[in-house]
């Protein structure tokens, strides 16, 4: 599991499709610091959050991060085509193309639990990893709702989606993503991004080689 920036971006930047009728989740994020370090960019991320829209042929986020960047995507499954808009602290940016798919995220040292909860009305089971690194995640899952297809931070091993995951990284801080709202039977055709007229729509590559790629 990535650390940090690194972290959040693999989040926000996440294509994936749930195989069933359109469902709409928000999730709030809370960070917990224990360094002078990471305690800046928790002040910084105060009021993130994330909404997740999808559905069978499509999927939209829509993230907050903080003061730092708000990103906006939705892909497109058939077409195989992805618009993101991004707003914050590097100015505003549009990209569009068609995503390279990779192999989903299969974590060799994921630990299944005996221990439930109840978040927001669904019966959620735990498991936890440890990588390489050191960093800790505890994933709350339910399987009432599919896992989606091709959600990096969603261990593929998972019967069903996360509605909480929290990521200790090596001391530093932890960062837990809590699902707040949940729908289900949505339209996705009322969740689209709006890029501005004066925004000039880039290609994938050009975000690539800014460092900030997807594929």
């Amino acid at each position: 599991m990535k650390t940090s920036f690194s972290i959040l971006l693999t989040v926000f930047l996440a294509m994936f499709t749930f195989a069933q009728d359109g469902v709409y989740i928000k999730y709030e994020l809370k960070i917990e610091n224990t360094t002078p370090e990471a305690e800046m960019m928790a002040a910084m991320m105060q009021g993130s959050m994330m909404e997740v829209a999808s559905g069978a042929s499509s999927s939209y986020v829509n993230t907050k991060m903080g003061s730092m960047m708000t990103t906006v995507a939705k892909y497109d499954l058939k077409k195989n085509h992805i618009l993101i808009y991004m707003e914050g602290m590097m100015g505003k940016m549009a990209f569009e193309g068609n995503p390279n798919k990779e192999e989903e995220n299969s974590i060799q040292n994921l630990t299944f639990h005996d221990e439930t909860k109840m978040i927001l009305s669904k019966k959620c089971k735990k498991a936890t990893s440890t990588d390489e690194e050191g960093n800790t995640s505890v994933f709350w899952y339910t399987e009432e709702i599919p896992r989606p297809e091709g959600i990096d931070i969603m261990p593929n091993q998972l019967p069903g989606i996360c509605l909480e995951i929290s990521t200790q990284t090596a001391g530093e801080m932890t960062m837990t993503f809590t699902a707040s709202s949940l729908k289900e039977n949505i339209d996705l055709s009322d969740y689209n991004v709006n890029v501005p007229k004066d925004v000039e729509i880039k290609s994938l590559e050009e975000m690539t080689n800014m460092g900030m790629g997807t594929n």
